[in-house]
This record gives C-alpha cells, sequence and structure tokens, in this order.
C-alpha cells in the first residue's frame, strides 16, 4: 500500500471490514499494528461450480442417499470478477418427487438441495478476526434460527445454525473460512411421510439429515480448497486484470415449455372430449403454457410449466392440494392429487416432465386438472365421478405426452 499513511491504512482496513461484516451479518472485532504486516499468503481465486463435483462426491451421496447419481453436477447461479473480491455461487438439487410403484414410498428422502458460496477476497484477515458467533435470521436468508453452533477442525472457524424459512421448511447452514476464502453452506429438503400425507418439510429427523450434510460438504470443501489451490503473496487486488465492478453473466437457465395444445385433435377426441370447445388458455403463470376443453358434465385444462422443481409445485402448497396418490395411468407414473382450486370436485394428475434446469435442479411438469361443470350439491358430478373420468382421460392423453424423467 506503498506511500499510503498508516492511519488512513487503518482508516481503509476498517471500512473494507465494516462492508463485509454488514453483507454477511457476521459480528467483528478487529486491531491495528502500528508497523506494517509482512505480505500475507492467500488464494486468489476460487473454483467454478463444475471443479466441485469431483472434490464434493463422497460428501453429496451421503447427504443425498439413493437421490445422489453419477450425473449430480453442481449449477452455477452467480459469478463475482472484480480486482478485491472472486466469488461464485453455486447450486444443487437431488429428488425423485414421484414414487416408482404405486405404493407410498417409505419414511425417508424426497429431496437434498445444497447452495454453496465461495468468496476470495482481497488480502488475509491480518489486521482482524471476523467472528460468527452471532447472526440474525434475515442475514441467514430464515425467519427463525437455533443458537450458533462451532464446528471444531474445519477450517479456521466453522459455525453452524438451523432453522426455518418464510414456508417454514427446515433449514441448515454452515460458514468456515481458510485463509482469505469465506465458505458457505446451505441445506434443506423434504421427506416422504411414509403415507398418504403430503410429504414433511419440517421434522427433527429432517433438520439433522441437514445439519449432517452442510457439515460434511463444508469440510469436503475445506479439505479439497486446501489441497487443490494454490496459495500466493496478496494484496488488496487479487486479480489486476478483472474489472473494477462486478459484471454477473446472464443467466444460463434454459428452460422450454411444451406447449399442451398441440395436443393432436384424434387423441382429444378419443378421450371422449370436445374438440370445439378448445381454449389456449396462453401463459397462466410464467415459463407456462394451458390448454382448455370441455368434457361431458367436466372441464378439463391440461398445463405445462417449467415455473419452478416439482416438489415446489405440489408438495408446497397444502391448502391447495391435499393429498395424493402415486398411480401409473397410460404407462406413465403420475401422482393422483386432491385438489381444492375448484371447490370439493377438483381432481389432478400430475405428471413429472422436466423441461430445464433452474436453480440447480430440474424443473418442469404437466398435469391435467378437471372438474365437474356444475356443483355436486346441483346435480353435478361428485369428485370420485371427476377422478375417474380423468382417470380414462389420462390413459388416453399420457402416451402423447413429452418423456418423463427416466
Amino acid at each position: 500500500m506503498g506511500g499510503i499513511p498508516a492511519m488512513r491504512r487503518a482508516l481503509i482496513v476498517l471500512t473494507a471490514v465494516a462492508s463485509i461484516a454488514i453483507a454477511t451479518g457476521c459480528s467483528l472485532t478487529y486491531s491495528v499494528e502500528d508497523d506494517e504486516p509482512a505480505a500475507p499468503t492467500g488464494f486468489t481465486s476460487v473454483p467454478a461450480c463444475d471443479g466441485l463435483d469431483t472434490m464434493l462426491e463422497a460428501s453429496l451421496h451421503a447427504f443425498a442417499g439413493d437421490l445422489y447419481s453419477a450425473d449430480s453436477r453442481m449449477q452455477t447461479q452467480y459469478v463475482v470478477n472484480n480486482k478485491m473480491v472472486q466469488g461464485v455461487t453455486c447450486a444443487l438439487t437431488m429428488d425423485q418427487p414421484v414414487p416408482r410403484t404405486d405404493s407410498y414410498p417409505a419414511a425417508g428422502p424426497l429431496a437434498r438441495s445444497v447452495t454453496i458460496q465461495l468468496s476470495a477476497v482481497g488480502e488475509s484477515p491480518t489486521h482482524w478476526t471476523m467472528l460468527r458467533t452471532s447472526a440474525t435470521p434475515d442475514s441467514l436468508g430464515m425467519d427463525e434460527t437455533s443458537e450458533a453452533t462451532p464446528l471444531p477442525g474445519i477450517g479456521d472457524t466453522a459455525i453452524l445454525w438451523t432453522g426455518r424459512d418464510w414456508l417454514d421448511a427446515a433449514k441448515a447452514r454452515a460458514r468456515a473460512r481458510i485463509s482469505n476464502i469465506d465458505i458457505d453452506v446451505t441445506t434443506s429438503g423434504m421427506n416422504w411421510s411414509g403415507g398418504p400425507q403430503m410429504p414433511v418439510t419440517d421434522s427433527t429427523d429432517l433438520t439433522k439429515d441437514l445439519s449432517e450434510g452442510a457439515e460434511q460438504i463444508t469440510a469436503a470443501l475445506v479439505r479439497g480448497l486446501q489441497d487443490t489451490l494454490p496459495q500466493k503473496t496478496i494484496g488488496w487486488t487479487l486479480q489486476p486484470g478483472a474489472p473494477e465492478d462486478d459484471d454477473p453473466p446472464a443467466t444460463t437457465d434454459l428452460v422450454q415449455v411444451w406447449d399442451p395444445c398441440t395436443l393432436a385433435d384424434s387423441a382429444i377426441t378419443s378421450a371422449g372430449l370436445d374438440i370445439a370447445s378448445k381454449e389456449d388458455r396462453g401463459t397462466v403463470l410464467a415459463d407456462s403454457a394451458s390448454c382448455r376443453w370441455d368434457g361431458n358434465g367436466f372441464t378439463l385444462d391440461v398445463e405445462s410449466t417449467a415455473a419452478q422443481r416439482f416438489t415446489q409445485l405440489i408438495y408446497q402448497h397444502p391448502t391447495h392440494y391435499t393429498g395424493f396418490q402415486p398411480v401409473t395411468v397410460g404407462g406413465r407414473r403420475a401422482l393422483r392429487v386432491d385438489s381444492t382450486s375448484h371447490g370439493d370436485t377438483g381432481c389432478m394428475l400430475a405428471f413429472d416432465i422436466p423441461q430445464g434446469v433452474r436453480g440447480g435442479g430440474t424443473v418442469g411438469m404437466v398435469r391435467m386438472q378437471a372438474w365437474a361443470s356444475r356443483p355436486s350439491y346441483s346435480g353435478g358430478m361428485g369428485h370420485a365421478a371427476v377422478c375417474d373420468a380423468l382417470t380414462g382421460i389420462g390413459e388416453v392423453l399420457a402416451p402423447h405426452l413429452p418423456p418423463g424423467r427416466p
């Protein structure tokens, strides 16, 4: 820092540390040395997300169990590239949202997600020690949090929290540091209930699994980064050729929504629907397409969407979808879901049909939803009759849907 006076150097250090503390929700202490310290060593970059797959293979497998596969890949969500900070945010969701048989799955993992943030900051913390013993729920992305739990033996410092997000779903978050790299790992997921009840998003067992996963993944990152990244003499500038300000890349999310209005008229007729009643509903929601037909005493919507993951669309809306049954319809795996969206007669068939990748996970589904044209109390079809009619339609139309998940 050449000819910059010592007092000004101290002010620069304190300003930078305060900014980092505010951004991360950390408390901190610091000390200023009278003499210029020896040039510190540290890391000038962090690996790209696809460079973490091999490093984390064992810990991800332990975290997700049978949900993990050799094809599981971390997806890049955000990149920070400037002179003083090199960072990356990666995400991965592993799930199997539709049972492979017509029986309810045993209680156990349905989905597991992990988000990793790595950030290398100019100059290692020679002048200060960052403490992670306190944080607010907001700073951790949770509505409620536990007391911080130290994780001894993982990096220079490591702390773990557990809590719930705004949907009352369990989460765990671990933070650690090695030299000038901050590591931040968040885990979430859901479990099968073991019966017809909707999946579990918050329980003691789930919280334990998420905590252990966050700890194991953080420990694997510490070991892997120390073993693979070279350390160099560093200053405030890590990458002299980098831009002054962040310039995040354009999103790499790729989704292509299938249009249900392309179903052949011959298939619609075979299903007993009136082709003359066809109504292109267009984009009801972002990244979706919907088409409507009339049947004998009921209405049918076929909606295709890539807005979210199947688990988010079906299992996280308990006021709309109150129960499910694994079924095989037209040779395809599906869920029959009780829906309150159309009074007491609503019935749905939900097919796990991926239509892209977003937020580190597979997104997309196709749902057929039917409801009585008149309320049951005025002579319309009842719930059971609507579901029977929908199953018959599904037997005819399911073979014409796009491919499902293997």
